[in-house]
């Protein structure tokens, strides 16, 4: 009988039969030889260095989705990781990040920052519903919302009652314990006391004023 099955299928029935002692094998092989299979990889990547980059490019539109909501769970995942690699590229393309940032800082889109605080507010807001609905929190606040806030509170820190031209929004509770960016959430607060408090909730929440 076993003339009559050619090579290929008595391979493919061999492997199929020793599954578990072909990952073993498997196993050692990859550890004893783990430098030699990382000079080869690298050698494989730099020689198909286009190729490869094009079948990224090719399957992560074929696949946007299913991409984009691994994204997500790897930054809810890893922060550190996130971070440390934004420091990583930084450091290592520097000329060309500060040419960015002189670039940046004479754009007419910088000095309409700069020189428009509604427009610094509104953009502060926009980014943090981002971040928040990056980590599956909620996120609803709107500009119009945080002015609300700030007459309810008649334009004082919640927490030490100084009234300032520009403050801060204060999660209640905070983000490090699923505080949602919400209005219901969201106090002002001087940049001194919402330093201090941190991330973690305040001992005694100020009231609500107004029902937002």
């Amino acid at each position: 009988m076993l003339a009559q099955i050619n090579r290929s299928d008595y391979w493919k029935i061999y492997y199929a039969t020793h599954l578990e002692e072909r990952r073993r094998q498997q196993r050692e092989y990859y550890r004893r030889n783990r430098q030699a299979r990382i000079v080869a990889s690298q050698e494989y990547y730099f020689a198909n260095k286009q190729d490869r980059l094009e079948y990224h490019r090719k399957y992560d539109q074929e696949h946007k989705e299913t991409r984009l909501i691994q994204h997500k769970e790897w930054l809810k995942n890893n922060p550190a990781k996130r971070v440390q690699y934004t420091q990583n590229y930084r450091d290592s393309h520097k000329d060309a990040y500060k040419e960015y940032q002189r670039t940046y800082q004479h754009s007419a889109k910088r000095q309409l920052y700069r020189n428009n605080p509604e427009y610094q507010a509104k953009q502060r807001i926009i980014t943090n519903r981002y971040r928040a609905r990056q980590i599956e929190l909620e996120a609803t606040l709107t500009f119009e919302q945080w002015e609300a806030i700030i007459r309810a509170y008649r334009g004082r820190c919640a927490y030490c009652g100084r009234k300032m031209k520009k403050l801060t929004q204060d999660h209640v509770i905070p983000v490090s314990l699923g505080g949602s960016y919400i209005a219901s959430n969201i106090i002002p607060s001087c940049l001194i006391c919402n330093s201090s408090k941190g991330s973690k909730p305040p001992v005694k929440i100020p009231p609500i004023r107004l029902l937002i």
